[in-house]
């Protein structure tokens, strides 16, 4: 199976992040794995990278704080326990007729997108219900009042992670049932239905302690020493290229806006904002990390995208990146048109775009000396260039 990267829209993910954090003495999901970003901000960015449908379950005094940070996800309140928080998420999921819905415990945020993958590709192959497992390698025994019972066969017994994938149909009929698990696959074994393991990650722990999150950081840190694999992180640079075009409306009400900003003149016309400089650097991100194009995640077939900020988009794209390991260190952009005149928003435009990307940002306006529909005056060009940082293990 190749790694697209692409949105798959029939399948939901349910990101679950509705714990007290008990064992872990807080809350844990809001904790800080780097500056700014938090253990669940880092499940969402995989989640996002997977599919656009993504609902995300907090506790009930956090919804509005957290729909804000994830404009694009659905947020809804959880309950007392894991099993009853998956459940609410259910009506939502019934909205959005996925056929398919991978269940992910935030608290796990070095799950792979590669990982997400496989298990998709195991339901479209036939699978009704699929977990990631790991063997176990320690002797184990069962115990009671601190005296060995017997000695369990390891070569039978595996390790269970999230995320777990479901066809929508068995996981509605397993949800009907009003019992309290561990995991969503305990209830398919309940049903009757098989539950097929594949192979799960090393790195894929779940926080559950402070010790955890050393661990965890390490592996996110650029440059860092892997204490996963016991050797050093090679630095993967990528380039970027991107384009877009717009032609002027004629609809009074379009605003015209470039690189965020808005500028005086007619509208261009497009799904969204139409900003071509925010759409040409969101090509070269999506590019540089093998994601595909702007189309395939924010496709103009979408309505939820009509009329949608493109610095959204943009930050969506950067999102989508980091959760594949890349984040951008340079943009290098040229805007090419006759008119509006670009040059005295240069350092506004530069401002914005700078702080959605979290990276340095050059702009150059040029015009296309009369020649061709540019140099007619009948709309508006965007070419850049974006320099990628990866860490690859």
């Amino acid at each position: 199976m190749s790694d697209t990267g692409s949105f798959h829209k029939g399948a939901a993910v349910v990101l679950v992040a509705a714990g007290s954090g008990t064992r872990f003495g807080s809350r844990k999901q809001f904790v800080e794995l780097l500056p700014g970003v938090s253990i669940l901000d880092r499940s969402y960015e995989v989640a996002r990278s997977v599919s656009s449908n993504v609902i995300v379950v907090v506790p009930p005094d956090t919804v509005r704080s957290i729909s804000a940070r994830y404009p694009l996800a659905t947020v809804i309140a959880g309950g007392s326990t894991r099993t009853e928080s998956v459940r609410f998420a259910i009506p939502a999921l019934k909205e959005l007729g996925c056929s398919f819905v991978l269940v992910h415990d935030a608290a796990r945020p070095l799950a792979s997108h590669g990982l997400y993958l496989r298990i998709l590709e195991s339901l479209k192959e036939g699978a009704v219900a699929v977990v990631p497992g790991l063997p176990v390698y320690d002797t184990v025994k069962r115990v009671r009042s601190n005296e060995v019972l017997e000695t369990l066969d390891r070569e039978e017994l595996r390790r269970i992670q999230t995320p777990q994938g479901f066809k929508l149909e068995s996981f509605l009929q397993a949800y009907g049932q009003v019992i309290d698990v561990s995991d969503d696959a305990a209830l398919f074994e309940r049903c009757g239905i098989k539950v097929q393991v594949i192979q799960g990650e090393e790195q894929n722990i779940k926080v559950t302690a402070p010790g955890d999150l050393d661990y965890v950081r390490v592996a996110l840190t650029p440059g860092s020493l892997s204490i996963l694999k016991g050797k050093e992180r090679c630095v993967n640079t990528r380039v970027g290229s991107g384009f877009d075009i717009h032609r002027f409306s004629k609809d009074p009400l379009r605003k015209l806006m470039v690189g965020g900003v808005q500028l005086e003149g007619p509208g261009l016309e497009g799904h969204s904002d139409a900003d071509v400089l925010c759409h040409a650097i969101s090509d070269a991100i999506l590019g540089a990390s093998g994601l595909g194009d702007i189309g395939e995640h924010f496709s103009e077939k979408d309505p939820r995208w009509e009329g949608a900020d493109s610095v959204e988009i943009l930050r969506a794209c950067v999102s989508l990146a980091k959760a594949k390991g890349y984040v951008v260190e340079h943009v290098d952009a040229t805007v090419v048109c006759e008119t509006p005149r670009i040059t005295p928003y240069k350092g506004v435009m530069t401002e914005v775009l700078s702080s959605a990307l979290g990276a340095p940002v050059n702009i150059k306006a040029k015009t296309a000396e009369k020649l061709g529909s540019i140099g007619r005056s009948e709309g508006v060009a965007a070419f850049c260039t974006v320099l990628m940082r990866g860490d690859i293990p």
